[in-house]
């Protein structure tokens, strides 16, 4: 049995995190750091927009105003969730004249969504 979406997405994340037993003060250190970089990655997909963008470009790069369409929302709200995405790392850009596309940071963060049960992962 499939353990429920938010679980797996947890452990698919945390899997590699370092473990604290008899461990030195480098180990808390690096712990501590990794900890931190998964509470920005969790902050940058504090936002529905933010999501439906991510699962948008998991199948490659798009515009800024193709993001527009697909999410049908106000220009400047794909624009602000963008550019937190941006700050966070999660996304790159690239220009071509005046248009400016988006991709994936990192292919290995892509959010996959299965049918059936709706569960969104992070692989």
């Amino acid at each position: 049995m499939d353990p429920p979406p938010s679980e797996y997405l947890i452990l698919r994340i945390f899997k590699n995190t370092v473990t604290i037993g008899a461990s030195t003060l480098r180990d808390e250190a690096v712990n501590q750091s990794l900890q931190r970089f998964k509470a920005e990655f969790f902050k940058a997909l504090a936002h529905p927009t933010r999501i439906r963008i991510l699962e948008l470009l998991r199948n490659g790069e798009k515009s800024v105003g193709e993001l527009q369409q697909e999410i049908a929302r106000e220009g400047s709200t794909v624009s602000q969730q963008l550019a937190i995405l941006r700050m966070k790392n999660v996304v790159d850009t690239r220009r071509v004249g005046n248009v400016i596309y988006y991709r994936l940071r990192d292919s290995r963060s892509t959010m996959s969504s299965t049918s059936g049960d709706e569960s969104s992962t992070v692989t």
